[in-house]
């Protein structure tokens, strides 16, 4: 290990080289159904190898103006909403660990106001959600206005299918902020989405005007034998 610090700084250049080159896991992205498939790379690529060179500074040690360039790449990235909540969240803490105030400060202002700005689908609020509690020490049943966003969010949700997993979590949600009605309502959602479909019939015996559970069916089927 120590013949290897003495390459840390060189490592690090290397990387800082390669930081936005293409990723060899990417993804494939289908347009439509008809037509080919394009690949793309992964949404976290960025914050994934700006966390790899966060372990690097850690281990090898470096200029942490080489890292603030990168974060400062990512932050833009970030104000055109490009990027991954998740990661970038991790990302965030990963900065605090290694003591880079700074630049943690000037990370989570961006990302405060992207979290904030596209509270779209369940994802983004679990994100959000889980910003303000771990972040800024905040407990959502005292935010009474973004419960009330929340609230409007749901009405809108509970109107489209779901499955009870994610409903699941969007409960722990409604808990967290108070909401006692919406978690009833939630949870009663949770369990339709669990009742079965009385109108499923299994492949094979969907056929239009099916008698073969008639008596008569039977006692015909049973009288071929008598043939």
């Amino acid at each position: 290990m120590a013949a290897l610090s003495l390459k840390g700084p060189e490592c690090l250049k290397a990387a800082l080289r390669l930081i936005d080159s293409p990723s060899p896991k990417q993804v494939e992205v289908l347009a439509s159904e008809a037509s080919a498939g394009i690949f793309i790379d992964p949404a976290d690529k960025l914050e994934g190898r700006v966390l790899f060179l966060l372990e690097i500074y850690s281990e090898w040690g470096a200029d942490s103006t080489e890292i603030g360039a990168v974060v400062d790449l990512l932050t833009a990235r970030w104000r055109t909403r490009i990027g991954d909540k998740g990661a970038a969240l991790r990302l965030l803490r990963s900065l605090d660990v290694h003591s880079l105030d700074e630049l943690s400060n000037r990370a989570h202002e961006v990302l405060h106001e992207w979290l904030e700005s596209t509270l779209i689908d369940a994802d983004d609020w679990s994100y959000y959600a889980e910003h303000l509690t771990g972040y800024h020490d905040i407990q959502l049943e005292d935010m009474g206005e973004l419960a009330e966003h929340f609230e409007r969010f749901m009405d809108r949700r509970l109107l489209e299918p779901d499955s009870p997993g994610y409903l699941s979590d969007l409960k722990s949600l409604a808990d967290d902020f108070g909401l006692d009605e919406l978690s009833d309502r939630i949870e009663e959602a949770m369990r339709d989405e669990y009742e079965p479909d009385d109108d499923y019939e299994p492949d094979g015996s969907r056929h239009l005007g099916d008698d073969r559970g008639s008596d008569e069916y039977i006692a015909e089927l049973f009288g071929r034998f008598d043939d």
